[in-house]
């Protein structure tokens, strides 16, 4: 009776009459669907019945042979969805007449019991471990159904699993561990008990956060802004509780993994808990532990402008100048801190009390290299010029921009630009990819500050010439303004000649411009990778749709030139 499904119609008249519980309806269709040789798919109508806890229709489809372990909907198998949603009477039908306990499904949960276990259903789960469930399956998200439970926090849940032989060491899912899981979310000491009760390992490693107490001492439940400051107290006090229970079981406050590298460096992420911070201290933790993804505590705390936990970790002995990490160095770490669009203050005071403390303003690590070029690359006037007060050498070269003029001149922060030059940037210096900054301003369209470098001695002549680069890219105003600054329009690089590349890119107001001004039509013939710019010239006029948009230009003969090297 059941098969694939060949028409809708039919379909989807069972699956609304299942969704509302109209058995005598799905009978009529079934009987027809016998009559007239349609192939249905009930399997889409049991998920439907079953999803919306349809006693008298699952039992329907089950009287009529359906395949019950069938995957299918949001949660996998019909018995994850009851599971899932605590339908006990469903969940009984399914297993008196044999429903696999254990079949894995696609989704979220591997396991029926999985999906018991994250909503707290405990007669559910009850019903399926005294049916065969096994508690230490794994897979899905979250490895078992006990690091399911912990995650949650359902204390008699966990017990549940306990008590039938769950393993409390078991290392599977995002977590690692169930005592991490438990310890990822505030408010779950008693489970975080319960586990260490039965020999859960305290230093146990694996998972996104590396260890339970980092995972504790990080904790993304703790979010003042969108919870509310009593809520984000009350939650603070019960996470200091839970990092307090890990350490006195024995947990390494020093213990590396994880994201994070350290407790201390998931504390100092974490928002503003310096009591966390402290208590960690208090206990050992090493304040210059390098490892995770700032490096140190101090980049840490830098990158997040949490001036009050600098200080701290300062007072505590923080290497101001170790090199760690992503941004390379503290200093660098505060500039480019990812609040610092909302904590500019905060931002300027940390590296003020960085460079009080002796931080190296040029020490050379990190994606930008120096401080000053992250400073010029993110357009922070004041710190620029707080770092060139403090000695930093405006020419030195690393990172991904090559120097800081570049970095400034490459996001167009000009009045940055105009700090370093006066305090001495070379405007010739080539980037980290080898152009100058007039190319990247010229790259960046800024024909507005074009001047200011070219008035500080710009080469426009060097190199891939800003004439070519300009061209290229049809920047006309840019191309008057380096021919009214002298650029050779002829001179060729590698790529060829300015009139070349504004041909091949279909340039046409610029192909005359250069054309008013003496370029000359021919490719060089040494360079065998050129392109003909009479073919190409040629080939543009004659493209019927460039002569009626009036691509050329009549002013300068456009037309006639070109008729002259089409007969040449």
């Amino acid at each position: 009776m059941c098969g694939q499904i060949v028409g809708r119609g039919a379909q989807d008249a069972l699956n609304v009459a299942a969704y509302h519980g109209h058995g005598k309806i799905i009978s009529i269709i079934l009987q027809k669907a016998v009559t007239m040789g349609w192939h249905i798919d009930c399997n889409e109508v049991f998920h439907c019945a079953s999803d919306m806890n349809q006693t008298s229709v699952v039992q329907l489809l089950l009287d009529n042979g359906i395949d019950m372990n069938a995957s299918g909907g949001r949660y996998g198998t019909a018995l994850h969805t009851v599971s899932f949603k605590n339908y006990i009477a469903v969940a009984q039908q399914l297993v008196d007449h044999g429903a696999d306990v254990n079949a894995s499904g696609p989704g979220q949960f591997a396991t029926a019991l999985q999906a018991a276990s994250f909503m707290s259903n405990i007669t559910v789960a009850q019903l399926l471990v005294d049916h065969g469930a096994d508690v230490n399956a794994m897979g899905g998200e979250y490895g078992t159904a006990l690091h399911v439970a912990s995650y949650r926090g359902c204390t008699a849940m966990a017990q549940l699993l306990i008590d039938h032989g769950a393993d409390v060491n078991a290392k599977a899912g995002d977590h690692g561990t169930a005592l991490q899981a438990a310890a990822t979310w505030t408010g779950n000491i008693t489970v975080a008990q319960l586990l260490l009760e039965h020999g859960a390992d305290v230093n146990a490693k694996g998972g996104f956060f590396g260890t339970a107490l980092q995972a504790a001492s990080f904790n993304v439940n703790t979010r003042g802004d969108f919870y509310g400051k009593a809520l984000q107290d009350s939650s603070l006090i019960r996470e200091l509780a839970v990092v307090q229970l890990l350490l006195e079981h024995g947990a390494d406050v020093n213990a590396k993994g994880g994201f994070y590298g350290t407790a201390l460096q998931a504390a100092v992420a974490s928002l503003d808990k310096i009591a966390l911070v402290q208590l960690l201290l208090e206990y050992g933790a090493d304040v210059n532990a390098r490892g995770g993804v700032y490096g140190t505590a101090l980049q840490a705390a830098s990158s997040h402008s949490k001036l009050a936990v600098v200080q701290l970790l300062l007072e505590h002995g923080a290497d101001v100048n170790a090199q760690e990490g992503y941004h390379g160095t503290a200093l660098q770490a505060a500039i480019v801190s990812p609040e610092g669009d909302i904590s500019l203050e905060g931002e300027i005071a940390i590296v003020q009390l960085l460079l009080d403390h002796g931080a190296d303003v040029n020490a050379k690590r990190g994606c930008y290299g120096t401080a000053l070029q992250a400073a010029s690359y993110m357009g922070n006037m004041t710190i620029a010029r707080l770092l060139v007060d403090h000695g930093a050498d405006v020419n030195a070269k690393g990172g991904c921009c090559g120097t800081a003029l570049h970095a400034a001149s490459y996001k167009g922060h000009m009045t940055v630009a105009k700090l370093l030059i006066d305090h001495g940037a070379n405007v010739n210096s080539q980037g980290g990819d080898y152009r100058t900054d007039l190319q990247e301003l010229l790259n960046n369209s800024d024909a507005e500050n074009v001047p200011l470098l070219i008035d500080h001695g710009a080469d426009i002549t060097g190199g891939i010439t800003p004439l070519w680069n300009a061209s290229r890219n049809g920047h006309y105003q840019m191309v008057e303004l380096l021919i009214h600054n002298g650029a050779t329009v002829n001179i060729y690089n590698h790529y060829g000649t300015a009139l070349q590349a504004a041909s091949i890119h279909h340039q046409h107001s610029v192909i005359a411009l250069l054309l008013e001004h003496g370029a000359q039509p021919v490719s060089p013939p040494e360079r065998p990778r050129s392109v003909s710019i009479k073919y190409q010239i040629c080939k543009d006029y004659l493209n019927p749709y460039n002569r009626s948009q009036h691509f050329f230009n009549d002013r300068v003969s456009m037309k006639s030139m070109t008729e002259h090297y089409c007969k040449t």
